[in-house]
C-alpha cells in the first residue's frame, strides 16, 4: 500500500530568549526559574542555557548530586545578565567574521564575555567560528560609551575594507574546492599539512580561524584547493597521481569523495592500487549534471520522484516470536522522521511499506504480487533467508538494496547495488586493529590472557595478534593468572605500552591492574565494552587509558527528540543500538543520495544521530566499515570516527 507522510518539525527557541519562557518563583527573597529537565540534558548544558554557574544550581537544588532525570524540576537562580535582556537594556548587533578573527578577539573588540556571545549564538559549536559567519553581539545601551561606539564603527569599516581587498586580490576565474581533512597524528603541523595539499599556512588559517594557535589530533579542517592546480586528463576530469604508501581510503578522505564513488569512477581499483596510477577524482560530465540538478533545485524544480520500499517484520503469524517486533517498529519511526528531512532538501519520495512477518512466504508474495514497478531502492528485509530472496529480485531489476540488520549475507547474494550496514565482527576488527597499530606503532605491545570463560565472542585480541605477526610487529604474551614478579617488573619498566586484554571479568581485571605500578598514565588498555564501561565508572581505575570501539554513538540531538515526541508516544530506548536512530540515519543517508540513474551520490553535509558510514566494496557488494573509537583518559571520554 502506498503511503504519504507529512510532518511539521517544531523549531527550538533561541537561547537568548529561552529564559523568558519559564515561570519565576521567589524563595526567601531570591528569584528562581522553575525548570523541567529535558531528556539527555546534563547540568553543564542547563547552566549554559541560563548563563549561570553549575555551583549555583547545586546550591539551589541539593539533591542534584545524585544525577539528573528527565522530568525533574530544578530551581535556577535568575542572573542579572538574563534580567538585563528581559528588560531590554541590552542591544543586539550583528558582526560578520573576517579572516584571522577568533571568538576571543571578537569578545575583546566589543568588551563582552565570550560566554555572552555563545549564549546568543547557540549554533557556535566548540567555540569555532568561520569566515563570513554572522554572529550576534550583546552591547549594553546603558553603559555603551562614545569610545565603544567609535570602536564598533572602526571594526565595521575594517570588515568592509578587508572584504573589498579580498575581492580585488582573488582573480574571478579562480575556483576553489574545499576538502575535509581530519588531523590523525599528534605530530602533524600546519606546515606539514600545507605542504601535503600545496596551499599556504595562511590559506588554511583563513578557512579555519580557530587553528591559528596550533592544531591537535582530531581537529577537522577545511582545506582550500584551487581547482586549476589539480591535474586533468584529456576529458577535463580532475585526476590524482598515486604516491608511495597512499591508499584508496586515504585518497577518498583527502579529496572528500565517498569511497564507493571513487571506486565507480575507477573500476580498476578493485585490483589494487600502485604508485604512479592515475585516479579520476571528479568526472566533468557528472559535475555538470550535479550543477544542473542544483540549479533546478534552487529554482524549485524537482526532476524525479524516487520510489522507496521498506520491508520490515511488523507482526508475526499467530502472534508468536514477537520479541524483536518492537525494535522494527522503532526503526520505522526513526525512518519517518528522516523522510521529512529528506523532503526539506527538495527530494520527493513515494514510500511503500510492507509487513514481511517471519520466514519467506510473505516476502515471496510481496515480490511477486505487491511490489510496485520501477522502484529505486529497497530498505530491508531483516533476516538472512529473506535477504537472499530480495537480493535476487534487486539484482535482476537493477534496484538498490540497503540491508540494515543482519551481518550474515552469503557471497552468492551480494551484488553491485547492495549496501550492508552491519559488518561481521572480523571485518570490523581488522579495520580497528590497523588504525590502532598506526597510532601506537611506537609503543611496546603486550597481550594479556585471562582464564575467564566468559565472552568467548570477543575475538579482537586473537585477530590483533595475527595482524601484528603478519606485519612483523614485536609483542610479548603473558598470562594474568600465572604472571611472575619478574614479568610484572618488566611491564613496569615499559610505561609506554599498549596492553591488549583477552575476555575477562571486572575482578580479574582489577587484580591484574593492581599488580602494576599505581602510575599507569602511559599505559593504554584495549578492552571489550563491558570492561571499558567499568573503567569509566570505577574511580579506582582513574588515570588509566582505555580503548574500545563500537558501531554506535548513542547521542540523539534535542531536535530529534523533540520531533520524536511530537509524532509518537514517549520514547523508551534503553538497548544499543537505538533502533529508531538506526532507521533515521540509514534513511537520511541513502535517500538524500539517490540520483536519476540510481548512482548514489552521498552527501557529506548531513548530520547523523548514531552512526558513521564508510561503505567499502567487498566481494560484489558494499559493506560498512565505519565505527567509533572510544578513548578514555583520566576519566575524560573522547570519540573518534573511523
Amino acid at each position: 500500500m502506498k503511503r504519504h507522510f507529512h510532518f511539521i518539525i517544531c523549531l527550538l527557541l533561541s537561547v537568548c530568549a529561552v529564559a523568558q519562557n519559564y515561570p519565576i518563583k521567589n524563595i526567601d527573597g531570591t528569584d528562581y526559574y522553575v525548570y523541567t529537565v529535558e531528556p539527555s540534558e546534563g547540568l553543564y548544558r542547563i547552566s549554559k542555557k541560563f548563563n549561570v554557574l553549575q555551583s549555583d544550581i547545586y546550591k539551589a537544588n541539593p539533591g542534584v548530586n545524585e544525577g539528573l532525570k528527565a522530568g525533574q524540576t530544578l530551581y535556577i537562580p535568575v542572573s542579572k545578565k538574563n534580567t538585563d535582556i528581559q528588560n531590554n537594556t541590552t542591544k543586539i548587533i550583528e558582526h560578520q567574521v573576517v579572516a584571522k578573527e577568533t571568538l576571543f578577539s571578537i569578545s575583546k573588540m566589543y568588551g563582552v564575555e565570550q560566554s555572552e556571545i555563545l549564549r546568543l549564538n547557540p549554533d557556535i559549536e566548540k567555540n569555532i567560528i568561520k569566515v563570513g559567519q554572522v554572529i550576534k553581539i550583546p552591547v549594553s545601551d546603558t553603559s555603551k560609551s562614545k569610545t565603544q561606539e567609535n570602536a564598533i564603527q572602526k571594526i565595521n569599516e575594517r570588515q568592509t575594507e578587508l572584504k573589498t581587498a579580498k575581492k580585488e586580490q582573488q582573480p574571478p576565474q579562480t575556483k576553489k574546492k574545499f576538502v575535509t581533512y581530519e588531523v590523525k597524528k599528534k605530530k602533524e603541523t600546519l606546515y606539514s599539512i600545507s605542504k601535503q595539499f600545496g596551499v599556504s599556512i595562511n590559506e588554511i588559517i583563513e578557512a579555519n580561524p580557530y587553528v591559528q594557535n596550533g592544531i591537535k589530533k582530531g581537529d577537522i579542517l577545511q582545506i582550500p584547493i584551487i581547482e586549476e592546480n589539480i591535474p586533468k586528463n584529456s576529458n577535463g576530469d580532475l585526476i590524482h597521481i598515486v604516491k608511495p604508501k597512499e591508499t584508496v581510503y586515504g585518497i577518498s578522505k583527502q579529496y572528500n569523495i565517498a569511497h564507493e564513488e571513487l571506486l565507480k569512477n575507477n573500476p580498476q581499483l578493485q585490483n589494487g592500487l600502485k604508485t604512479g596510477d592515475t585516479i579520476v577524482l571528479y568526472v566533468k560530465a557528472k559535475e555538470q549534471y550535479d550543477k544542473t540538478n542544483e540549479e533546478n533545485l534552487f529554482n524549485g524544480e524537482i526532476n524525479k520522484t524516487y520510489k522507496v520500499v521498506y520491508l520490515l517484520p511488523f507482526s508475526a503469524e499467530n502472534n508468536t516470536n514477537t520479541t524483536n517486533i518492537d525494535r522494527f517498529i522503532e526503526f520505522y519511526r526513526g525512518s519517518l522522521i528522516a523522510m521529512e528531512k529528506v523532503k526539506e532538501r527538495g527530494i520527493s519520495l513515494d514510500i511503500y511499506t510492507f509487513d514481511t512477518q517471519l520466514g519467506t512466504s510473505k516476502v515471496q508474495d510481496i515480490l511477486k504480487n505487491k511490489i510496485p514497478q520501477d522502484i529505486d531502492m529497497i530498505i530491508g528485509p531483516a533476516y538472512p533467508d529473506q535477504v537472499s530472496l530480495v537480493a535476487s529480485y534487486a539484482r535482476k531489476n537493477n534496484v538498490i538494496q540497503v540491508v540494515p540488520f543482519t551481518s550474515q549475507i552469503k557471497s552468492a547474494d551480494k551484488f553491485d547495488l547492495q549496501y550492508q550496514f552491519n559488518p561481521s565482527s572480523s571485518d570490523l576488527d581488522i579495520v580497528v586493529i590497523n588504525d590502532i597499530l598506526e597510532d601506537y606503532k611506537s609503543n611496546n605491545i603486550f597481550f594479556i590472557n585471562f582464564d575467564s570463560k566468559e565472552k568467548k565472542s570477543y575475538q579482537l585480541p586473537e585477530r590483533f595478534e595475527k595482524v601484528a605477526k603478519a606485519n612483523g610487529v614485536k609483542y610479548v604474551k603473558l598470562n594474568a593468572s600465572s604472571i611472575t614478579s619478574d614479568q610484572i617488573a618488566y611491564l613496569n619498566r615499559n610505561p609506554k605500552s599498549l596492553i591488549i586484554l583477552s575476555a575477562c571479568d571486572t575482578q580479574e581485571f582489577k587484580a591484574f591492574t593492581n599488580s602494576l605500578n599505581s602510575d599507569l598514565k602511559d599505559f593504554t588498555f584495549i578492552t571489550d565494552t563491558d570492561i571499558f564501561n567499568f573503567a569509566k565508572e570505577d574511580n579506582i581505575l582513574k588515570g588509566k587509558n582505555f580503548l574500545t570501539y563500537s558501531l554506535f554513538n548513542v547521542a540523539p540531538t534535542s531536535k530529534y527528540l523533540s520531533s520524536y515526541n511530537d509524532y509518537f508516544t514517549a520514547r523508551n530506548q534503553t538497548h544499543i543500538p537505538n533502533y529508531d536512530l538506526l532507521g533515521y540515519d540509514l534513511t537520511l543517508y541513502f535517500c538524500t543520495a539517490l540520483t536519476a540513474d540510481r548512482r548514489l551520490n552521498f552527501s557529506s553535509d548531513i548530520s547523523l544521530q548514531q552512526s558513521t558510514f564508510n561503505f567499502t566494496k567487498q566481494n560484489s557488494g558494499f559493506i560498512n566499515k565505519g565505527c567509533f573509537i572510544y578513548h578514555l583518559s583520566n576519566n575524560n571520554l573522547s570519540i573518534e570516527k573511523l
